[in-house]
């Protein structure tokens, strides 16, 4: 039976990211599109209708919860828009990374594609999203009880039904993670046989549940790493674009300068704005690969599929 390289399967994302850093771009720009446009959408009902009584009466109170019933009817009958275009973009955008992983040959169009093989894997998108919320719900309608029960038990201290239930959730918790890591390949394997595989999975991770589960170890520990240096990055850069935008590093002055009038900062933090979400719709699409192509990886190797022939990343 075919094992799973670890280390190999863990750090694959970066491996599409070095290959392919010119794709990881044009995901972003995608994230940047999908994300962008519905909130631009969504605000621009906001404010037509906030236009629309300002121009009646520019002193008058905001509008009431009644005068804004045709526009949130509006925002309704978009919301199912909003969804599916959430699915087809997390199916696309997955697709082309588990592409890059298995079929790293099919490069063109920064290996995007929205056929046969993304279809299958919204189902199966759709499909696991349900089962999850029928999990959490299980959990909930068991938890709620032994909590009350803690708290009939001892009602002057709530550490005590805390302590019955915690069992229970570290036991949910425990057996939660290990149902997603023994479903964990059935993205990949849909997407390479094209065809709905989600219970397949099952038999195919059997007897690799504890590589995996080093997999996910490394890849959570992976994360907090790079959040913290996202933080510590994205932070220095606000402090520094403040500072050279109000002309100084003085608490006051870049106090001042976020105080002035809001067109005249806005016009001055919209060049910040774009480059900001660029930078950060890049990061996610790169995050993005780093998270899925392990998966990809280990059912690859899992298959005993050859590696790729693609020329490895240049140093």
């Amino acid at each position: 039976m075919a094992k799973i390289d670890v280390a190999k399967a863990a750090f694959a994302g970066f491996g599409v990211i070095g290959r392919n850093p010119a794709a990881v771009l044009v995901w972003g720009l995608l994230l940047a599109v999908c994300g962008i446009l519905p909130f631009l959408l969504v605000m621009g009902s906001f404010m037509s209708i906030f236009a629309e009584f300002s121009a009646v009466d520019p002193g008058a109170a905001p509008p009431s919860p009644d005068a804004m019933m045709p526009m949130m009817s509006t925002m309704m009958l978009l919301q199912p828009l909003l969804i599916l275009l959430s699915i087809a973009q997390q199916a696309v955008l997955g697709g082309a990374v588990i592409r890059a992983v298995l079929e790293p040959e099919n490069k063109s169009w920064f290996y995007l594609r929205f056929g046969a093989q993304e279809l299958w894997l919204a189902l199966v998108s759709i499909v696991f999203f349900v089962l999850v919320m029928v999990a959490s719900m299980v959990i909930s309608v068991v938890s709620i009880p032994l909590m009350v029960i803690g708290m009939i038990g001892s009602p002057d201290n709530t550490a005590v039904a805390f302590l019955v239930i915690m069992p229970f959730l570290l036991a949910a918790s425990l057996a939660f993670l290990w149902l997603t890591l023994r479903f964990s390949l059935a993205f990949p394997m849909t997407f390479a046989e094209r065809q709905f595989r989600l219970f397949e999975s099952w038999t195919l991770t059997r007897g690799a549940g504890g590589s995996l589960f080093a997999v996910a170890l490394i890849l959570i520990a992976m994360m907090m790493v790079l959040y913290v240096l996202l933080v510590v990055v994205i932070g220095a850069v606000v402090l520094i674009g403040a500072g050279l935008a109000s002309g100084g590093f003085d608490p006051a002055a870049i106090e001042a300068y976020f105080n002035q009038d809001p067109k005249a900062l806005m016009t001055a933090v919209l060049p910040w704005i774009v480059v900001g979400s660029v930078g950060g719709y890049t990061v996610a699409a790169a995050m993005m690969a780093v998270l899925l192509a392990p998966w990809a990886e280990a059912y690859r190797q899992l298959r005993g599929q050859t590696p790729s022939a693609e020329p490895a990343i240049a140093v």
